[in-house]
C-alpha cells in the first residue's frame, strides 16, 4: 500500500462529515463540548462548511459511486482542510466522541457481541482495517483494561493531530480532557 491506493470506502468519510448533526451551534455549548478556544469561530466555520467543495480541493470525483476508494493521500487532505477550515487541530478527537455504534452499522454490533474483551478487540482491528486501511490497530489486553496500538502503514504525518495520541502529551491539554471527560463522551 502507498499513499496513492485507493481503500477507503467514501461512506466511512461521508459519516464524519455528518457528525456536525450532531453538534448543537451554541458557542457556550461548543466551548464546553469541543474545547474550542473560539467557538463563535468554530459555529460561523461548520455553518459555511461545504463538503462538497472539500472533496473537490481533495481530488474526490466520484462520491455517488458507492464501490468508490479514496486514497490515504486523499484523506490527510481532506483532514488538513477540515483541520484549516475549523481551526481544530484535536478534530479527530471531536469526531470519535460523537461515532455511535449505529453510525458503524453490523461493523459495530459485530464487534460489542463478542463475549470477551479480547474478541471484542480483536474484531474491531479487523474491521479498522477494511475501514481505514492506512492504520494498524493492534489490541493489546491487561486484565480488565483493553487498549489499542495504533501504526501508520503509510506516511499520514501532515493530520497526526486528527488522531488520538498523536504525540499528545495525555496529562496535558485538549487530550486530557477528550478522555478523561466521560460524562460527555456519549450524546
Amino acid at each position: 500500500m502507498n499513499q496513492d491506493t485507493p481503500c477507503i470506502p467514501m461512506d466511512h468519510i461521508e459519516t464524519c462529515f455528518r457528525l456536525r448533526r450532531h453538534l448543537v451551534m451554541e458557542p457556550g455549548w461548543l466551548e464546553q463540548y469541543t474545547h474550542h478556544p473560539r467557538p463563535e469561530h468554530l459555529a460561523s466555520a461548520l455553518a459555511q462548511m461545504d463538503e462538497q467543495a472539500f472533496f473537490q480541493q481533495a481530488g474526490l470525483v466520484s462520491q455517488d459511486d458507492p464501490h468508490y476508494r479514496a486514497s490515504p493521500r486523499q484523506c490527510v487532505k481532506l483532514a488538513d482542510l477540515a483541520i484549516k477550515a475549523l481551526d481544530m487541530h484535536h478534530l479527530g478527537l471531536l469526531a470519535g466522541k460523537l461515532l455511535t455504534l449505529s453510525q458503524h452499522g453490523m461493523v459495530g454490533v459485530s464487534a460489542v457481541t463478542h463475549h470477551t474483551l479480547l474478541e471484542c478487540a480483536q474484531a474491531i482491528s479487523r474491521f479498522s482495517a477494511e475501514l481505514f486501511p492506512p492504520l494498524a490497530m493492534t489490541p493489546v489486553i491487561d486484565g480488565a483494561l483493553g487498549a489499542f496500538v495504533i501504526r501508520e502503514r503509510v506516511d499520514l504525518s501532515p493530520c497526526r493531530p486528527f488522531f488520538p495520541g498523536s504525540g499528545q502529551d495525555p496529562d496535558r491539554g485538549v487530550f486530557r480532557r477528550f478522555w478523561l471527560d466521560a460524562d460527555s463522551l456519549w450524546l
